[in-house]
C-alpha cells in the first residue's frame, strides 16, 4: 500500500519546495517505517545517500521495491530497523536528514518512536516528520512530547499544499489539519 502521506512528500521533493530537502546530493538521509520507500526513493533521484528502514518482516519488500526503482543508483541501502529494539550497529552513523512519513498511528508505538528519532538524531540533523492525523488523541500525546525534545516547525499551511499540489493530489476538504508536516 502506497499511502497518500508518501505521494504529497514526493510530489513536494519533485517540485523542490521542503526547505531541508534542497540540494540533496551527497547528503545521509535516513527513511524510518519506509513502507514502500517512495519518499526516500524520490530523494535518491535527486542525488541524496538513503537508508531505507522498516521491521525485519518488511525488508524483503524494501530491497526488492527500491532494487525494482533504483538499481541504476548505488546510494541506497535497506537496514531492518523495529523501533522496540536497540539501534541497529549499521544504523550508527550521522545522518543529515531524518524523514519519517506516516509513523505516527498508533498510540503503543508513539514511545517508542520518539526514542527512535532521539536516538539517530544529532544537532545537526534534520527531521522531516510528515503524518496524517488519524487519531487526535495519539497525535495530541506524539506533538507534547516532541515539543519536550525538538523544536520544530510547520512549513506548510493546508492553503499553501493546495496551491503546491493542484489538483493532482486533492487534500481533504473536510479537515484542514489532516495533514501534518514537521521540519
Amino acid at each position: 500500500v502506497v499511502w497518500e502521506v508518501s505521494v504529497i512528500v514526493a510530489r513536494l521533493l519533485a517540485l523542490d519546495v521542503i526547505p531541508c530537502c534542497k540540494d540533496v546530493i551527497g547528503r545521509r538521509v535516513l527513511e524510518l517505517g519506509a513502507g514502500c520507500c517512495l519518499s526516500g526513493m524520490a530523494l535518491a533521484l535527486h542525488g541524496a545517500e538513503v537508508t531505507f528502514t522498516d521491521i525485519p518482516e518488511l525488508v524483503p519488500h524494501l530491497e526488492a521495491n527500491v532494487q525494482k526503482n533504483l538499481s541504476h543508483l548505488p546510494n541506497w541501502n535497506v537496514v531492518a530497523y523495529d523501533w522496540l529494539r536497540p539501534l541497529p550497529v549499521k544504523l550508527q552513523y550521522r545522518y543529515d536528514i531524518i524523514i519519517a512519513t506516516d509513523c505516527v498511528y498508533h498510540a503503543h508505538l508513539v514511545e517508542p518512536f520518539l526514542t527512535a528519532l532521539k536516538t539517530v538524531c544529532t544537532p545537526t540533523s534534520t527531521l522531516l516528520l510528515v503524518y496524517e492525523r488519524r487519531d487526535a488523541q495519539v497525535i495530541r500525546d506524539f506533538e507534547a512530547q516532541l515539543k519536550r525534545s525538538f523544536k520544530y516547525k510547520k512549513p506548510f499551511s493546508s492553503k499553501r499544499l493546495r496551491e503546491l499540489l493542484g489538483d493532482e493530489l486533492i487534500l481533504r476538504e473536510d479537515d484542514a489539519d489532516w495533514l501534518t508536516i514537521l521540519e
